[in-house]
């Protein structure tokens, strides 16, 4: 039902407002300077004379610069259908009173399209004296025209401008109460900005009781509740409270922008009368507010019977609480609750901020069940919490394996260089099989942290003669091939030598994943008088996978490397170790690597491996320029090879060696050409080796006593294999025990 058309609040509130004199003024609030008079006048001419695309470049000119003088050129344009946008343009802008009389003066010339640009360019100029030319159009027998009328006068906002608009709402016919409705909105949002908020609230309030569409009134109420401020939070809790999801989706939104000291006082009081989904939401709300008093609201909620509203407390708590809230926090672990309570509190516990939430953590921790402790030390490592190393010391000899376990897990974290020694005594000591993995890293994590490189292997080399049996001398290793130093090869190259076969065996796979090629040799040598074949053959893969890590690193490889593949064609006894070592040879880019691997062509049970290659390394002598010492590579392994498949490539390969005529005249041409400027082919050049690796390529640290590469090298080794391919590469790649990680 339409609202009254007569003694209604907002022409009480207009009567008001106009005794007092409030009103608008016309015209632009910030006017453009004026432009040369003399370029308006040649303007204002070409309006006159101009082709309609110099007219249309005036009009936006005298947007910028125009004056009154140029207006009654403009205002002929007004009627022009193709010219009357550019002129209006201009017109909007101009300063003064003299565009806005114009366009009030074509109002009675203009129909159609042109009259509702002048319209709505009133409304943009904002003019109050054209409220009564516009008011009698509200009633237009042209919809359209009707509409324009009715959001000019939103936009002039005046107090004759509201009449006219109320009263059109209240008589006016069903299919145009919406454009009006549109407009009075934007009058009481104006009259709002302009501190009217008596008549603002009516004006809402008549939209609101109109016979309207939905979102037209919700948007009334939006703004009745905002102009009213803290008087309109009785509505705003009554939306919450009521069952329209749309209606409640708006008051959650006003919850955030409503402002006023008495909003979350409010809120928070009314929280616990709401259904459980609305809690939820509105603890949301409040907490993207941040004020004082939602950690109260978030603290009781907490202790809610409903599980959702719980959560939702809990994850209030993590960005809004404090120290104070970590009880509630660390109950929301308990074994009762669901995992998503659970989840939530972890994530708040992590949140909250200050070191006091830190020493309320640690003084929960020895009084919690195991899973608790669990939980709260994985929070405090991820809070970076540096004042719980000595209790999480104490936790690392724990009974319990999990215990034990997460305390050595967060002294990776959260333990530094000075606690070397301890962690390393710990880990002798400690008893739990599950936990020693964890006590490994934490060594290796914190040793990592010593200044000097040297020295960080000594608290473990310390302990080395101490370890009591083989499975303490295989963790010692394993801390120590995470370190990577000097001392620490020492170590693991003196158990290559000793009678513990575990720790032999150890030391062996840890050496074969060293960061650098120190081991190279040493594994070699060991390969080459086991007898034993898992040692022999851990001892070649570890030796292969570094030497095909430095040779990957350079455009060619230095005699050690060339020297060390020798040595392991030499070592390697059975197929097995022989394919690790052809997987190698696959990707030595050296003349070298050849006779190496055509050596195996004619053993049955390597054939295809060592085939493959040949194929692959004849492509390397390809790009080096030894073309006709590829096509006899490729050639012999067409003769060798039973594999169809194999023998089709290397024909390939071979084929493509031969150039077709034009391709070789040209590139004759190209060396003709070079020579003549002094200048050797690019595929006659021979490559330059690099320095040999124990030259520039590598150093004697001197105070360490280690092998290490150029920083270049190593960083890019650390992320290489050794080439391989097929069932060979995949030998390589596996390893039954993976090496410590290294941060």
């Amino acid at each position: 039902m339409a609202p009254r058309k007569t003694g209604s609040p907002v022409v009480a509130c207009l009567w008001l407002l106009g005794l007092f004199g409030w009103a608008q003024g016309a015209g632009a609030a910030d006017a453009p300077p004026a432009g040369p008079p003399e370029e308006v006048r040649q303007l204002s001419a070409v309006l006159r004379d101009g082709s309609p695309q110099e007219r249309a470049q005036a009009c936006q000119r005298l947007a910028v610069i125009g004056t009154a003088e140029a207006v009654p050129a403009l205002a002929g344009l007004l009627g022009d259908p193709k010219l009357a946008a550019y002129g209006r343009l201009a017109l909007e802008a101009i300063p003064g009173p003299a565009p806005t009389e114009a366009l009030r003066a074509a109002l009675g010339t203009l129909q159609g399209s042109p009259l509702i640009g002048v319209i709505n360019s009133l409304g943009v100029r904002r003019d109050p004296r054209a409220v009564a030319d516009l008011a009698p159009r509200l009633t237009a027998e042209d919809s359209a025209v009707a509409a324009a009328a009715a959001a000019a006068l939103g936009r002039i906002a005046s107090v004759e401008a509201g009449k006219a608009l109320t009263e059109a709402l209240g008589a006016g016919a069903p299919e145009r109460r919406p454009s009006v409705a549109a407009a009075c909105l934007g009058c009481a949002e104006q009259w709002l900005r302009e501190g009217a908020r008596g008549p603002a609230i009516a004006l809402y309030e008549w939209v609101r009781q109109a016979d309207l569409p939905r979102h037209q009134r919700v948007a009334a109420v939006r703004g009745m509740i905002l102009a009213r401020q803290g008087a309109g939070l009785p509505m705003l809790v009554e939306l919450l409270r009521g069952d329209d999801a749309g209606l409640r989706g708006l008051a959650l939104s006003l919850a955030r922008e409503l402002p006023g000291p008495e909003v979350v006082p409010t809120l928070v009081a009314a929280l616990g009368t709401l259904p459980p989904g609305v809690q939820v939401s509105l603890l949301e709300a409040l907490v993207d507010r941040g004020e004082a008093g939602v950690v109260a609201a978030a603290r009781t909620a907490a202790a809610s019977p409903v599980a959702p509203v719980r959560m939702a407390a809990l994850k209030a708590l993590g960005r809004v609480g404090d120290a104070s809230c970590t009880d509630l926090l660390l109950a929301g672990l308990a074994p009762d609750r669901s995992p998503e309570e659970t989840t939530a509190a972890l994530a708040s516990l992590r949140q909250l901020k200050g070191l006091a939430t830190d020493t309320a953590l640690v003084a929960a921790l020895p009084a919690s069940q195991p899973l608790l402790r669990v939980a709260i030390m994985k929070t405090l490592a991820e809070r970076d919490a540096r004042s719980a190393v000595g209790v999480l010391f104490e936790e690392a000899a724990n009974e319990d394996a999990k215990v034990s376990e997460a305390a050595f897990a967060a002294l990776a974290s959260l333990a530094g260089a000075a606690d070397v020694p301890r962690l390393a005594g710990l880990l002798l000591a400690c008893p739990h099989e599950a936990a020693r993995e964890a006590a490994v890293r934490a060594v290796v994590a914190a040793a990592q942290q010593v200044p000097e490189v040297a020295h960080r292997a000594d608290a473990l080399t310390d302990l080395w003669p101490q370890a009591p049996d083989s499975a303490r001398r295989c963790l010692l290793l394993r801390a120590l091939g995470g370190l990577g130093n000097y001392a620490a090869f020492a170590v693991l190259r003196g158990a290559l030598a000793g009678d513990d076969a575990q720790a032999r065996d150890t030391a062996l796979r840890v050496l074969g994943a060293w960061p650098d090629a120190t081991p190279a040799s040493c594994l070699l040598d060991f390969a080459a008088a086991a007898r034993e074949p898992v040692p022999r053959a851990l001892a070649l893969r570890g030796a292969l996978r570094l030497a095909g890590m430095v040779a990957a690193d350079c455009e060619m490889p230095s005699r050690q490397v060339i020297e060390w593949f020798t040595q392991a064609a030499q070592a390697a006894r059975t197929p097995e170790e022989r394919k690790l070592l052809l997987a190698g040879l696959a990707g030595l880019k050296h003349p070298a690597a050849l006779p190496l691997a055509q050596a195996h062509l004619g053993d049955p049970g390597l054939e295809a491996e060592a085939g493959l290659a040949v194929v692959q390394i004849a492509a390397t002598l390809t790009a080096m320029g030894q073309r006709d010492a590829a096509r006899a590579a490729l050639a012999r392994v067409v003769a060798s090879v039973k594999d169809p498949a194999l023998v089709e490539r290397a024909k390939a390969a071979a084929q493509a060696l031969d150039a077709p005529a034009d391709f070789a005249q040209g590139q004759h041409a190209d060396e003709k050409r070079a020579r003549g400027h002094g200048v050797e082919p690019a595929h006659h050049r021979r490559r330059r080796p690099p320095p040999d690796q124990f030259g520039k390529d590598a150093g004697v640290d001197e105070e360490a006593h280690s092998l290490t590469l150029r920083p270049g090298v190593l960083s890019r080794a650390r992320s290489r294999s050794s080439p391989a391919s097929g069932e060979a590469a995949r030998k390589v790649a596996s390893d039954p025990l993976v090496p410590v990680s290294r941060a």
